[in-house]
């Protein structure tokens, strides 16, 4: 069984690396001067220990927990992926700690329409130029199934690697854990 589920996973990598490693890979070289000027998401490792954690997602579940969210929000590190941000602001005033994006495609850009300046951002190395030209606090993470070739990382010294786990969901509950947080919960997430 664990042979088999490496080797799914790695097909699943491969993949995703065949069809979108070529555009990511130029991507990073163009964000090259932004990971250089930002800090590194292994900044802020352990800064949360022991304090929950709330990963949002932008599954349908999550209008039905809003309010209770609302109600909650102090208890918890909000973290939540780019794409309910709007939503969250719109319908409960709810504004995350955190934003992860571990996404290199275009379309990711619509998502950060409702970006909030105030608000940091983790992203991969690879995010799309365009979502990065337009925000003010990043923490660069490396994916570990797309990690920076050798020489750039000699450059850059170390980011702080994140398992992607095949969404930005689970790349954004990585990240929690990296933080420190304890225990990680999810809303949203109805894969």
């Amino acid at each position: 069984r664990p042979a088999r589920e490496l080797l799914r996973w790695q097909a699943c990598d491969m993949s995703t690396r065949l069809r979108f490693g070529p555009d990511w890979q130029k991507q990073t070289v163009q964000n090259i001067p932004h990971i250089i000027r930002h800090p590194g998401i292994g900044t802020l490792f352990g800064r949360f220990a022991g304090k929950p954690a709330l990963v949002i997602a932008a599954g349908p579940s999550l209008d039905e927990a809003l309010p209770h969210i609302q109600r909650l929000r102090k208890q918890f590190v909000v973290i939540s992926i780019a794409r309910p941000v709007g939503r969250m602001k719109r319908h409960a005033g709810l504004v995350p700690d955190l934003i992860v994006t571990g996404d290199g495609q275009s379309l990711v850009k619509k998502q950060f329409q409702y970006k909030l300046p105030e608000v940091p951002v983790a992203a991969s190395c690879y995010t799309h130029p365009d979502v990065i030209r337009g925000l003010n606090r990043i923490f660069f993470m490396e994916m570990e199934s797309m990690g920076l070739p050798d020489w750039l990382r000699g450059k850059i010294g170390e980011l702080g690697q994140i398992h992607s786990g095949g969404n930005v969901a689970t790349a954004a509950m990585s990240v929690a854990v990296a933080l420190g947080c304890n225990p990680v919960l999810t809303v949203g997430l109805d894969l």
